[in-house]
């Protein structure tokens, strides 16, 4: 059964081709929809490339942490709840006095330095960390656990805004590291695999396998509209009324465009006049009587159709 609902205050369809014919030999180079950059200027440029599964990317810069950072980040644009896995094979030591060059994978808001993001990382001496920028611009945090060395699988788990780090020794049975961190990123994000050197004087070329980054098969597809008419009050014709919102209901805020895994958003946005429809479709387990309620700030419908 379908459900929608909106209120104030996908994933993308896929179509896949199998296509049986002698190829040649592999090059490397990025898979379709990667790009590669460096972030925030780092002294010597990186690279990524992907050769049958075996990626190789050289980051320089001085770290990722901080309140900015610097490295080079191959990554895919990723609208879903869903997580991103790499085995780390090997890191190299490119500031051996500390031992913090780093290699692992990441959510990111956007390509600035300074930008909020999720990172769970291998090192070539410390360990491994997950660390997070919660807020544009502010200082980063992490939790370390030492004496984990690659080759470590690594993974980050995002949820809506929450956002989780994980390392495993064989990819199946995973230890988290530190605790789930809140973080009001775009719906938008990206997703990808993000190398430094701890030494904005060199390179450090890190190797990765088993690569992934999953999806929700369903999920609740969310659009939201922003900047709507404050004069018309806290009701649904900000949202649903063309004339109050030329942009309905075609043309929404497409950075928060997202699939969430529950129907539930991010709550206590730093955004005022903004809204929003979820849809989904509800396959019972079982025939009965059903319960459906929505709650939110300030005015929201529910709607249940059979078509």
């Amino acid at each position: 059964m379908p459900i929608a609902g909106w209120s104030l205050n996908a994933c993308v369809l896929a179509t896949l081709m199998f296509i049986f014919a002698v190829l040649p030999p592999a090059k490397a180079g990025l898979p379709p929809v990667w790009s590669d950059a460096d972030i925030g200027g780092p002294a010597d440029a990186g690279s990524a490339s992907d050769t049958n599964g075996a990626w190789i990317v050289s980051g320089g810069g001085a770290d990722i942490w901080g309140t900015a950072d610097q490295f080079n980040f191959a990554s895919q644009s990723f609208n879903c709840d869903g997580a991103i896995v790499a085995l780390v094979t090997s890191v190299q030591n490119t500031d051996p006095g500390t031992g913090w060059s780093k290699a692992g994978v990441m959510f990111r808001n956007d390509t600035t330095g300074g930008a909020m993001n999720a990172y769970m990382t291998a090192t070539a001496g410390q360990g491994v960390s997950f660390q997070v920028r919660t807020t544009t611009g502010a200082a980063s945090s992490s939790t370390t656990i030492s004496g984990v060395n690659p080759p470590v699988w690594v993974q980050l788990v995002r949820a809506s805004d929450q956002y989780g780090g994980y390392y495993s020794y064989d990819g199946i049975n995973w230890i988290q590291v530190g605790s789930t961190t809140t973080i009001e990123m775009n719906g938008s994000v990206l997703a990808g695999l993000a190398v430094t050197a701890h030494n904005n004087a060199a390179l450090n070329t890190s190797a990765f396998t088993n690569v992934s980054l999953t999806s929700p098969t369903f999920g609740i597809y969310r659009e939201l509209w922003t900047n709507l008419n404050s004069s018309v009050g806290n009701n649904l014709a900000a949202l649903t009324n063309t004339t109050d919102n030329p942009n309905w209901p075609t043309n929404p805020a497409a950075s928060y465009t997202h699939i969430f895994t529950t129907f539930e958003t991010e709550i206590n946005v730093s955004m005022n006049y903004f809204g929003q429809r979820l849809r989904t479709f509800v396959v019972p387990p079982a025939s009965g009587y059903y319960a459906f309620w929505i709650a939110s700030d300030d005015t929201s419908q529910l709607y249940l159709s059979t078509n």
